[in-house]
């Protein structure tokens, strides 16, 4: 039997911004709490890396989950920005959206690029935080 890695679950501040913003059930928060100290470090279809650090110190993920609040799949819960520190055993819950409000890729549109952006400052700042 292989028992899954239990991470030392955290969550930033943006994190809980977003969790009250967005009005995210306890019930929600406590399943996707769970769900991130069982992951495994292997991408699937819902769950992918966007940046590994040099030395594998920590790596960036982002999850598509549910929300049942809403009773929306995949496509149309949330999209999680993770971040995992690999000495630390621990994962950080660092921004929940609803997907809808990103948009697409392919539409090139704001709240895209502001992700865009988001990921892109998060790397400098978890780099500044951990390899420097």
């Amino acid at each position: 039997m292989i028992f899954a890695k239990m991470w030392q679950v955290n969550k930033t501040k943006i994190f809980v911004e977003s969790v009250e913003k967005l009005a995210i059930s306890d019930d929600v928060i406590a399943s996707i709490e769970r769900f991130a100290s069982g992951m495994f470090l292997s991408p699937t279809k819902n769950f992918r890396r966007i940046y590994i650090s040099e030395n594998n110190i920590f790596q960036i993920w982002n999850a598509k989950l549910p929300d049942p609040d809403h009773r929306k799949g995949t496509r149309g819960g949330f999209r999680l920005i993770c971040y995992f520190v690999i000495s630390e055993q621990s994962i950080y819950l660092d921004w929940i959206v609803r997907r809808n409000e990103l948009g697409s890729k392919k539409e090139n549109n704001k709240q895209q690029k502001n992700y865009d952006d988001y990921i892109e400052n998060l790397k400098q700042k978890l780099t500044r935080d951990y390899c420097d």
